[in-house]
């Protein structure tokens, strides 16, 4: 019996069991996997090396071409000043791709005594920037700045300058923002792209001169709104905001444009009870002002166009321009609802409803169905002006119906309170007080949609 048992217990410590296998299966799989990790980054951080230092020699290379130019000829293909040098190339080093971008321009530099706005040599000396990137993350790049300077007392060049400045709705002044400057219409045609500095600002001085056609700019930095300039009206069906800028020798052209963040909106369409819709049919009118319209005077917007909503009751509207927008309804959706309010929405205009820049936000459309059984009254005092917080009290003893409701900012209260509707053809008590004004009553009989109103009069 005694020797039985041995040869049980020792045969029980021959391996190991499913458990114990299992752990040491998921503690190898946890080594591993960090091992092949680190492995990996480590890999990774070496390239990225190897990568930026041939970034910085393609960089230092580019930048002593340049200072192998004469003064002169250190220039951009359409650029202002204009010359030979390529503006963007592409290069393949080690089976790599690197973008390689030579900005140069003309720099008035306040040490002179003299600013922008007077300084009638207004190009003291060149910037060249130059840009290599070798991917699409924060820090794949390499930016080398060097300063050009002419032989000798300063001299004109002729032409005029172009002041860009870029600020936001507040005044604030917005940053590297990306500037496209084209024309073709002088010799050397100008086709030139920089950014505005820390300042919002951007001075290109030497621009050849244009009286007639003008300089076509347009604005773009991620995030923001894209805008430029545009024809004068009859070449644009308005008054634009922005036309061409106009360049005369030696004088100074300044245009200070609003750019802004853009929005993503979602517009939701419920009903009084919180519901979506789906398939409804709007129209928006608003966000960034582009001109104006030449025979009314008023505005015309960048967002003029149709919707309508999904299977969730909602349109994502994604690089929206922040401003104001009016809603409304479009056919077949404005004969089976009416629109009550847009929440949040103007104070005073229930149609009207504004959008910060930057924000993502849910507008919802509440909107009536016109076939369902209800009360939609509206209290105003004796000038017409919405009253809120009036008190609405319909009843109907019969039904044992006895609801009391508080008008919104609007002047209006909605009933029923849930979606049981009132009762078709049902006679409903109208009873509404508010402190400061007389009561006043009446009797109104549902039919669908039942629209109703009162004015009070102060006590």
């Amino acid at each position: 019996m005694g020797r039985k048992l041995y040869q049980k217990e020792k045969a029980t410590k021959k391996g190991f069991t499913i458990i114990e296998g299992l752990m040491l299966l998921f503690v190898f799989s946890v080594v591993s996997l960090s091992v092949y990790q680190a492995t990996s980054v480590g890999i990774w951080h070496i390239l990225e090396a190897r990568m930026r230092i041939s970034g910085i020699n393609l960089a230092n290379e580019k930048m002593e071409i340049l200072r192998n130019l004469p003064y002169d000829q250190v220039a951009v293909v359409g650029g202002v000043p204009s010359g030979n040098i390529a503006p963007t190339e592409q290069i393949i080093l080690n089976g790599r791709q690197f973008n390689i971008t030579t900005d140069v321009l003309y720099v008035d530099d306040p040490d002179d005594g003299t600013v922008s706005d007077t300084d009638t040599v207004p190009n003291d000396y060149k910037v060249a920037h130059i840009t290599v990137a070798w991917g699409e993350k924060n820090g794949q790049d390499i930016d080398l700045f060097a300063r050009f300077v002419p032989s000798g007392v300063e001299t004109t060049t002729g032409g005029g300058t172009i002041r860009i400045n870029t600020q936001d709705s507040s005044g604030t002044p917005v940053p590297n923002v990306n500037v496209n400057v084209v024309n073709t219409n002088v010799s050397p045609s100008v086709n030139l792209t920089t950014q505005t500095d820390a300042s919002g600002s951007l001075l290109i001085p030497g621009a050849p001169e244009d009286t007639t056609n003008g300089y076509v700019v347009t604005l773009s930095k991620s995030g923001y709104e894209t805008m430029g300039t545009l024809p004068p009206y009859n070449l644009t069906p308005y008054n634009p905001t922005h036309t061409h800028l106009f360049v005369s020798q030696n004088g100074l052209s300044v245009r200070t444009f609003e750019i802004n963040q853009t929005t993503t909106t979602t517009m939701q369409a419920i009903d009084p009870f919180g519901a979506t819709i789906d398939a409804i049919e709007f129209h928006l009118t608003g966000g960034k002002v582009l001109g104006s319209d030449p025979i009314t005077s008023e505005p015309v917007y960048n967002h003029n166009d149709d919707h309508t909503t999904n299977s969730s009751g909602e349109v994502e509207l994604t690089d929206f321009s922040s401003g104001e927008y009016v809603l409304t309804l479009n056919a077949p959706s404005d004969t089976s609802y009416l629109l009550w309010k847009v929440n949040p929405g103007d104070d005073v205009q229930r149609d009207l409803f504004d959008i910060e820049p930057g924000s993502n936000s849910t507008i919802e459309i509440v909107i009536m169905e016109k076939s369902f059984p209800s009360l939609f009254y509206n209290v105003t005092d004796t000038t017409g002006t919405p009253v809120q917080g009036v008190s609405v009290r319909v009843e109907n003893t019969t039904l044992g119906y006895d609801v009391t409701q508080s008008t919104d900012k609007y002047g209006y209260a909605f009933f029923p309170q849930d979606t049981t509707p009132l009762v078709e053809s049902a006679n409903y008590e109208i009873t509404v007080s508010k402190s400061g004004y007389d009561d006043e009553t009446e009797t109104v009989v549902i039919s669908g949609l039942t629209e109703g109103g009162v004015s009070l009069t102060s006590d």
